[in-house]
């Protein structure tokens, strides 16, 4: 999971542990959790204690309302879509297919269907997921 954190302040220049409610690192760590959820299986428990382990303060309810805040930020904030699209290019690259199948029974059905509509696009866009 550090490597998520690692590349957004690689690209971005942000680091998402800090201490602050900046609206830019606000985005960037809505970009982290919404990838650590939904594409890599995270629970929300599991995202709280890697914040917690890093020195930030954090509970569930904040990585819920940071997932569900992600498309208004993203809308506004062109660069979170590119940074979304690189983890998934990134990270997704170096896990293990037998990773991916477990990452995927965790999923629901609904964020299954997601992914899948999600790959179909980046596919039709002729790039790489």
């Amino acid at each position: 999971m550090n490597n998520v954190q690692e590349l957004i302040k690689q690209i971005s220049g942000v680091d998402i542990f800090q201490q602050t409610r900046k609206q830019e690192v606000i985005e960037y760590r809505s970009v982290a959790n919404l990838f650590l959820n939904k594409v890599m299986g995270k629970s929300l428990m599991d995202i709280v204690r890697w914040y917690q382990s890093n020195g930030k303060s954090c509970n569930h309810a904040t990585i819920i309302f940071s997932i569900k805040n992600y498309e208004i930020y993203s809308r506004y904030n062109k660069n979170l879509s590119k940074m979304f699209d690189t983890l998934v290019t990134t990270v997704t690259s170096t896990v293990s297919l037998s990773d991916l199948m477990s990452i995927a029974k965790n999923l629901s059905e609904n964020d299954l269907k997601e992914t899948i509509e999600y790959a179909a696009t980046k596919i039709n866009e002729n790039s790489y997921i």
